[in-house]
């Protein structure tokens, strides 16, 4: 087996990971558990097995220099921040077809921002990706094609949006750390921060009391697979292949999601949100077709 085949299949199982992660999600809210509970668990379980994992592979990945902390803190906070608006946001829109439709926007939002704060250059190609991909979110969200706000959960939307918007803002302020020291280094330090800011965000005794044989499963399952394994065999996948062959492969994610969104939730999608999310699928195509 070639590294080229490694590399797509490693990133496949973790597209899949990813892709079943709402769904699990979504039966720890219905087992009596919130956002902060799902994280305070899932994030517990990740960072015990990234650092069984370092301790394992190489002991040096636990370093960080000194003038890198404030950069990993930033970046612990966005991503703290994306999470809090993401599961918040599944919670309340109740419906992950939408949900995945706006928080895909997320590669529009980093061209905004590489555009704004690294000065690069609107091209051809990135208008219209930033077109079809603000086009397919109203799509998504039921603003078109009637052009109205009625039946739209401003609230979902807006938190989703902010999710997409602070994980733009975690690839970019993450950029520089990734390629200086190790992928797991910068996830261990980033999974710990989220668990013990949801620590302080809410009393263990509340945690602890949502946690039964609903949703103990779920979350045990979202912080191995979903959390550890998914980024382990993504990162093994990265690391064999391109870039653009990275962000390609990762449109199974989003389609896959919205597929056992049905099957197993019975959540369905309406033609315009299917078109909507075939646009702004179409809009990262662009982008990733570039590079």
């Amino acid at each position: 087996m070639t590294n080229f085949t490694k590399g797509v299949l490693a990133v496949i199982g973790s597209q899949i990971c990813w892709a079943t992660i709402e769904i699990a999600g979504v039966f720890v809210y219905r087992g009596g558990a919130n956002p902060l509970t799902l994280l305070s668990v899932r994030y517990l379980i990740a960072s015990g097995l990234m650092f069984l994992t370092i301790l394992a592979i190489n002991k040096n990945w636990f370093r960080v220099q000194k003038k890198d902390i404030k950069i990993l803190l930033a970046l612990g906070l966005v991503s703290l921040i994306h999470l809090l608006a993401f599961w918040q946001g599944i919670k309340t829109l109740n419906h992950i077809p939408t949900a995945i439709g706006v928080f895909f926007t997320f590669p529009v939002w980093i061209v905004v921002f590489s555009s704004i704060f690294w000065k690069e250059i609107f091209s051809k190609r990135k208008i219209l990706s930033l077109i079809f991909g603000l086009t397919g979110s109203l799509f998504v969200i039921g603003f078109l094609p009637k052009v109205t706000l009625t039946g739209i959960n401003l609230t979902g939307v807006g938190l989703m949006f902010l999710a997409a918007i602070c994980w733009a803002m975690y690839a970019m302020i993450g950029k520089s750390l990734f390629k200086k020291y190790n992928p797991f280094t910068i996830l261990f330090y980033n999974f710990v921060f989220v668990f013990f800011s949801t620590i302080l965000l809410q009393n263990p005794t509340t945690t602890l009391s949502q946690i039964n044989t609903t949703t103990l499963p779920n979350l045990v399952y979202m912080g191995v697979a979903c959390t550890f394994l998914a980024y382990i065999l993504f990162y093994n996948g990265v690391n064999k292949l391109k870039p653009s062959t990275v962000g390609l492969i990762a449109y199974i994610k989003p389609i896959l999601g919205v597929i056992l969104a049905f099957v197993v939730l019975d959540q369905t999608t309406n033609l315009t949100q299917a078109i909507g999310i075939g646009l702004i699928m179409f809009s990262s195509y662009l982008i990733y077709k570039k590079q």
